[in-house]
């Protein structure tokens, strides 16, 4: 065999080998741009990991809920009312039954129901199911929404539980885990909306108090903080996180209301008119800031109060303030601790004191009833 010959099969196999075993490159000039694709613009991006984290109880999946219904409806995003293009939605739940939580809910924001796919589990045949699982089950996904048109959400509440046995805490484990889903939903151009929970520790910037491993939120390119208002106990806001896509300067606020569907109680969200020009980072905080306060007025209470005195209490609102404690924080604590207010005197002066103490008699105490005595009235109200 000619040395040329040799030589040019020998050129033939390296090439094989590169286009099997090689790098995947391209020059940036061959590549095509295109602008990001949105399904809530500046908050969803089609294609891409979002995600929504808070405690327990907040209405991260009731937030979840009303984005299926405006996507499967074709309805009106908050504040801006811009409409939304009307889309099919996946949804895997491991904590809400479909029957008396899910579709109830889905109802009460008119949501379009034959637009909406349940996922609830992988068969196995012979009538055996198992839970579905992002680290094995993406093909089977993919497979089955082949027949489904126009995908464009698929949210998965909570994460964790559809994780398999990754250690959720382990970067390269969670980053392996992800991937196989941010592909797919970056294949079908639908936003992958996951809900996870925060830590139960104060400490780190807002975006550390995700839980688990940080690499959930660095693959996400948006996370979402679902937060109580700090000064409305009934107000819940979803505040940006980060947001690699758009800007993170507002957030949305809404409500929990209650409905009844035909003799079904359910709930559903409300959102308010006006973005919520407020940085998670802050209210998280001045939540934190509150929290300390709190357990820094009750001792103070309970220390001042101590041994049945019965102390005037704008005395102990002036001695709370020496200490750093404002009338608002020593108020707020006061039902908790079952303070109990007594006014002496038609015109006179509030006292407070701790329950199950001996107060001794005083002529002076006025003979209003008892009820009003307990409540304290205008006077303090107006040092909060």
């Amino acid at each position: 065999m000619k040395h040329d010959e040799i030589g040019g099969q020998e050129e033939n196999l390296t090439k094989n080998i590169n286009n099997r075993l090689g790098l995947r490159i391209e020059k940036a000039s061959d590549v095509k741009i295109r602008p990001i694709k949105w399904l809530w613009p500046g908050v969803l991006a089609q294609g891409k990991l979002v995600i929504i984290a808070g405690h327990p109880g907040l209405g991260k999946s009731q937030v979840c809920i009303c984005v299926c219904a405006i996507v499967s409806a074709g309805g009106k995003w908050p504040v801006s009312e811009e409409t939304c293009d009307k889309g099919s939605v996946i949804i895997l739940s491991a904590e809400d039954g479909a029957e008396d939580t899910i579709v109830p809910r889905l109802k009460a924001v008119n949501a379009d129901l034959e637009n909406i796919h349940i996922v609830h589990a992988v068969k196995l045949g012979k009538g055996k199911e198992r839970a579905f699982d992002l680290t094995r089950d993406v093909e089977q996904l993919r497979y089955t929404l082949s027949s489904i048109e126009n995908v464009r959400l698929v949210v998965v509440d909570p994460i964790s539980a559809y994780l398999g046995k990754t250690d959720s805490h382990r970067n390269s484990e969670v980053r392996a885990a992800l991937t196989p889903a941010i592909e797919f939903a970056e294949e079908i151009g639908a936003c992958l909306l996951c809900v996870t929970h925060l830590n139960k520790g104060g400490q780190g910037n807002a975006l550390s108090r995700v839980t688990g491993s940080i690499a959930f939120t660095a693959a996400a390119r948006a996370s979402f903080l679902v937060t109580r208002d700090n000064d409305d106990h009934d107000l819940r806001l979803m505040l940006p996180l980060k947001n690699n896509l758009a800007k993170d300067t507002h957030g949305f606020g809404y409500r929990i209301e209650e409905k009844n569907l035909s003799g079904i109680d359910t709930s559903c969200v409300t959102w308010e008119k006006a973005t919520v020009n407020l940085s998670a980072e802050d209210v998280l905080i001045d939540q934190c800031v509150r929290s300390e306060n709190r357990g820094k007025a009750e001792e103070f209470l309970m220390n001042e109060l101590a041994d049945g005195l019965e102390i005037p209490s704008n005395e102990l609102y002036k001695r709370a303030e020496d200490m750093g404690i404002s009338p608002k924080v020593l108020w707020s604590i006061k039902d908790k601790l079952g303070v109990q207010a007594r006014k002496k005197g038609y015109q006179g002066q509030w006292y407070w004191s701790l329950p199950n103490k001996t107060v001794p008699n005083d002529s002076e105490t006025s003979k209003i009833p008892i009820d009003s005595q307990i409540n304290i009235g205008t006077f303090e109200e107006s040092l909060i």
